[in-house]
């Protein structure tokens, strides 16, 4: 059975901008800082139906959205629903090499 999709919800999440609060709770309470933490993104490069991806130019047209955006609401809810059905995805952080020890000094 196909599930109805909601526009609405897609478009509501293309309205946040790429900065997220930075906010920390201390003593049980929400503080509020000014300060802006920009998210990190990386350019990457893919084939895509050209019908597909057709469609997806005109949604983002129709609802006046970037591609980028509407790419990145796509992507959160692939993750999201990932995480449902098996649990956190914990990312390995890469290992920082010493160039002293790759160069020998």
């Amino acid at each position: 059975m196909k599930k109805n999709f909601d526009m609405s919800d897609l478009v509501n999440e293309l309205t946040t901008t790429n900065e997220v609060n930075n906010d920390t709770e201390k003593d049980g309470q929400q503080v509020k800082s000014n300060k802006k933490v920009k998210k990190l993104t990386e350019p990457i490069c893919t084939l895509v139906d050209k019908e597909q991806i057709a469609k997806i130019r005109t949604i983002a047209e129709r609802e006046r959205v970037s591609l980028k955006d509407l790419f990145a609401v796509a992507l959160d809810m692939v993750v999201s629903s990932y995480e449902e059905k098996y649990g956190v995805i914990r990312i390995k952080q890469p290992k920082k090499g010493n160039v002293k020890e790759i160069f020998g000094k």
